[in-house]
């Protein structure tokens, strides 16, 4: 009857763990998925800044420096756009690693469960705490 209980404790575990895993896998997703459209829309206004400053000054407007001004500024700022939507890819990266860590921890508990080993749920485990420190470094 004893084997029964640890049996029962250790499913109640690993279904608790599996649990917390699937949340923090949702909010990983979560997460890539916003880092990834800020970094294409920032990355998408760039552009539009570089044709804009390559557009030719229309006939009639300010002095040929202040045109030249002009682009130097949307060059500028598109070169501080695409910088940001580098930065924003660090983030992603690390999300998409966790996830991957998160999604290998639910099937380490999962077997852990079937085949009844305490020591295959810590695995689980540790590689659900390493999951949770690259989500911690990507949200730093």
């Amino acid at each position: 009857m004893q084997g029964a209980h640890v049996t029962g404790q250790l499913g109640r575990f690993a279904a608790l763990l599996t649990a917390l895993l699937a949340s923090l896998g949702a909010l990983l997703n979560y997460g890539i998925i916003a880092t990834q459209n800020q970094a294409i829309l920032l990355k998408n206004d760039a552009v539009i800044a570089l044709i804009a400053a390559s557009r030719p000054p229309a006939q009639g407007s300010p002095s040929a420096a202040a045109a030249l001004a002009q682009r130097r500024l949307l060059d500028q700022q598109a070169a501080d756009m695409s910088l940001q939507s580098d930065r924003l890819m660090m983030p992603h990266t690390l999300y998409a690693q966790a996830l991957v860590l998160v999604e290998i921890a639910v099937a380490l508990a999962s077997v852990a469960a079937l085949a009844e080993r305490t020591w295959l749920l810590a695995g689980a485990g540790a590689v659900g705490l390493a999951a949770l420190a690259l989500a911690l470094a990507g949200a730093l």
